[in-house]
């Protein structure tokens, strides 16, 4: 998992990288990157991106706490979300069922990571998905690679270099 020494840390990383990232035509932060510091050690991230052209829409969402035993905080539950909008609220907010479709979606939820790729089931687990490390892959990384996949219209799992299987 990622691991920032502390919020200021973390937001500083993410700020550099932030201000360099160019978003593509038709992409709109709807939410932008907004964290919520509760301690030095321990905070939430969320950042919502959507593609005007074709109502889908990109999720990152992080919380971060203390590492017991050190001074450092890391990234413990997290959740990467690529795909279409199916429902949203009064507010406008995405609404996001556990069945709705997905292009791909890493998480940690239920305990243990895990992806949905091209549809809500199944979850495959870190031993079923062959390159890439699941639990490292960070949220910039997966964000520029949706750009990517978008632009160049090759697979997802082509461009974050996995198989199933």
């Amino acid at each position: 998992m990622s691991t920032d020494a502390d919020y200021l840390n973390f937001k500083r990383r993410f700020d550099q990288s932030h201000r360099k990232l160019k978003l593509p035509p038709g992409c709109v932060e709807e939410k932008p990157p907004t964290a919520t510091n509760t301690h030095l050690f321990s905070w939430t991230f969320d950042w919502v991106l959507v593609f005007t052209d074709d109502n889908k829409y990109l999720r990152v969402r992080e919380s971060h706490e203390k590492a017991a035993g050190l001074a450092l905080s890391r990234r413990m539950g997290f959740v990467l979300h690529y795909g279409p909008i199916v429902q949203r609220d009064t507010d406008g907010n995405i609404i996001r069922q556990s069945n709705d479709p997905v292009d791909i979606r890493i998480d940690n939820s239920h305990g243990h990571v895990h992806m949905h790729y091209q549809a809500p089931d199944p979850h495959y687990a870190q031993e079923n998905i062959k390159g890439l490390t699941l639990e490292s892959l960070d949220m910039l990384a997966f964000v520029r690679a949706v750009f990517q996949h978008r632009k160049s219209g090759k697979p997802i799992s082509e461009i974050l270099g996995f198989q199933i299987g």
